[in-house]
């Protein structure tokens, strides 16, 4: 049996770290995948929702939200067992990383390159420690990148 870490558990005083979770356990099965794609098939019926009266300033911004939200359940939707495999390689790979002495920021640099699809498992990934780590610190490389480009 697997015990989920509260996010907040995994803060010191230096922040998040995704250089100190190989000793954690990957934990992740096909009941994870079929709660997350729960949620996110969730958040696609609601945005589809709110964007069918969504003010004219906000629809942009909306069918931005709605096109990630399909994203993440498209990724999600896949058998579990080739999900839970995938989520496997994102959690061997960033321990991979960590035993060369890369620091955080370049830790999840590598794998937003390696993996640009990555977030769309974030519903998944943030059910356990190291996958709420690695998506927070992989979401920050992503908006510096975004941030860059306009």
């Amino acid at each position: 049996m697997s015990v989920r870490v509260r996010p907040a558990a995994l803060m010191g005083k230096e922040g998040i770290n995704l250089r100190n979770f190989a000793d954690v356990e990957f934990g992740l099965t096909s009941q994870d995948v079929a709660g997350a794609l729960s949620d996110a098939s969730k958040m696609v019926r609601t945005l589809t929702k709110y964007l069918s009266s969504a003010h004219k300033s906000e629809v942009q911004v909306m069918q931005n939200r709605l096109s990630r939200a399909q994203e993440q359940q498209r990724a999600l939707s896949a058998p579990s067992k080739e999900v839970v495999a995938v989520c496997r390689q994102f959690y061997e790979r960033t321990i991979e990383l960590a035993q060369t002495g890369l620091d955080d920021t370049q830790i999840a640099r590598t794998m937003y390159e390696e993996f640009p699809g990555l977030t769309n498992y974030r519903n998944i990934l943030r059910q356990r420690g190291w996958g709420y780590r690695l998506v927070h610190k992989v979401l920050d490389v992503k908006a510096e990148q975004e941030s860059k480009k306009n």
